[in-house]
C-alpha cells in the first residue's frame, strides 16, 4: 500500500484500470463483479501507473470514439431511409391524383376540355393514402390528399373540387419533404389534361 504522500496517484491508477475494465467485459459481454475484480488484480500488479493509465486512455478514448460514430451513421440512415419512403409516397398520391382527374369532366369558361385518361386503380389509391399517413408529420398532405379525391363524410355533400387543388397538394408535400417555401404557380394551367399526339 502507498503511503499517504502518495495515495492520490494510486487511486487515479485504479480507476483508470477499473474503467478499462468495464469497457473490456462489457463489450465481451461479460459483467459480473467477480471477473471485474480478479481482471483489476492482474492489470494492477502487471503494468506500471503510468502504462495502465496510457493504455487505458488510449482504448477507451478509441471505443468511445467507435460506438459514437456508429450511433450517427445508425441515425443518419434511418433518416435518409424515412426521407426516401416519404417521397416516394407523396409522388404515388400525386400519380392516383392525376389519374383521379382524368376520369371525371372539366369544363374551363363554361366550355368541357379535352381530359387524356389513364387508368385509376384502386389499390394504389389505398396504398398512397395509407403510405400518407404512416410517414406524413403533418395532416395536411393527407387531407389534400383526401379532398383531391372526392373523399366525404357520408352526410356531406359531394365535394366540388377544382384542378387547381393539386397546387395545395404539392405545395402541402414540399413542406413535408422540407423543400422550403410554396411555389406560386398559375392555377389556371396547374394541371395537365392533355397533349397534342399524347396517349
Amino acid at each position: 500500500m502507498p503511503t499517504s504522500g502518495h495515495w492520490l496517484p494510486y487511486m487515479e491508477r485504479n480507476i483508470h484500470i477499473w474503467t478499462f475494465c468495464n469497457v473490456v467485459y462489457i463489450t465481451l459481454g461479460r459483467t459480473t463483479t467477480e471477473e471485474r475484480m480478479n481482471l483489476i488484480d492482474f492489470l494492477t500488479g502487471f503494468f506500471g501507473g503510468g502504462i495502465a493509465a496510457g493504455l487505458v486512455g488510449f482504448l477507451a478514448r478509441d471505443w468511445l470514439a467507435l460506438r459514437i460514430k456508429t450511433a450517427i451513421e445508425s441515425e443518419v440512415f434511418v433518416q435518409h431511409a424515412a426521407f426516401d419512403i416519404k417521397r416516394l409516397a407523396c409522388l404515388e398520391a400525386l400519380a392516383v391524383v392525376d389519374a383521379a382527374f382524368s376520369q371525371r369532366e372539366w369544363k374551363q369558361s363554361e366550355a368541357p376540355i379535352l381530359v387524356a385518361k389513364q387508368p385509376l386503380d384502386i389499390a394504389a389509391a389505398r396504398r398512397a393514402y395509407n403510405q400518407l399517413a404512416l410517414t406524413c408529420t403533418d395532416s395536411s398532405a393527407l387531407d389534400l390528399y383526401a379532398r383531391a379525391l372526392g373523399l366525404r363524410e357520408p352526410d356531406e355533400p359531394p365535394i366540388q373540387g377544382s384542378a387547381d387543388l393539386i397546387v395545395d397538394l404539392r405545395n402541402a408535400m414540399r413542406h413535408e419533404l422540407g423543400f422550403g417555401t410554396d411555389l406560386n404557380l398559375s392555377r389556371s394551367k396547374a394541371w395537365i389534361a392533355s397533349l397534342d399526339g399524347a396517349t
